[in-house]
This record gives structure tokens, C-alpha cells and sequence, in this order.
């Protein structure tokens, strides 16, 4: 980890701190298109066999 001062502003995962370079480093998922990192809200699509929507 980059042992910045975190402000107000920062990422947790597992009780864990990060600064955001360092969370998007680790975690950040990357498009499977073009491998852009994916930084932003992240939308899920999950499809379920058989399912009908009521």
C-alpha cells in the first residue's frame, strides 16, 4: 500500500482502508471488451434460467 494519510474520503474492504489508486489497484474490476478498469457504480445482470418476471 502507498501508506498515504486517508481523509474523509476513502475505500474499506474487509476492515480494511485504502486511498482510492490503491483500491482501484486491487479490486477494480476491468471490462471484459476492452480491460478498461471499471471505477464508476457497476451495474449486475444476473439471468436466471426459467424465471418469469410477475
Amino acid at each position: 500500500m502507498c501508506k498515504k494519510t486517508l481523509s474523509t474520503w476513502y475505500y474499506e474492504r474487509d476492515r480494511r482502508l485504502f486511498c482510492r489508486e490503491d483500491y482501484f489497484r486491487k479490486f477494480a474490476q476491468g471490462c471484459h471488451g476492452c480491460a478498461y478498469l471499471i471505477t464508476g457504480p457497476v451495474m449486475v445482470s444476473i439471468i436466471f434460467a426459467g424465471c418469469k418476471a410477475s
